[in-house]
């Protein structure tokens, strides 16, 4: 607990320790969001406020799913850390109208 009597963000979410690296990315935790940071390429790819959502992200990339560690520039071009999975596909086409 913090000095206002409240649980700290520390406590309230576990730590992600094994969970976190594989040999072509890591899933890290900056406050409450969590970022999915792609090795060979430095740069992040993903990220979500959704701890749940991060590790099956993370899951399904160690898996297989994307592009085993060289995702191309253009899926998260114009992006500081990635795709922002938290964001709506409403929010993404009226993103593109304004631009």
């Amino acid at each position: 607990m913090g000095k206002d009597g409240k649980k700290s963000l520390s406590s309230e979410i576990p730590a992600l320790s094994s969970f976190k690296e594989s040999k072509m990315y890591e899933l890290r935790r900056h406050g409450t969001r969590f970022k999915i940071y792609e090795k060979k390429t430095k740069k992040y790819i993903a990220v979500t406020s959704s701890e749940s959502e991060a590790k099956d992200i993370f899951k399904k990339l160690n898996n297989g799913s994307a592009f085993e560690g060289n995702t191309p520039n253009f899926f998260t071009a114009g992006t500081q850390y990635g795709l922002d999975y938290d964001k709506k596909v409403v929010d993404i086409e009226k993103e593109m109208r304004d631009s």
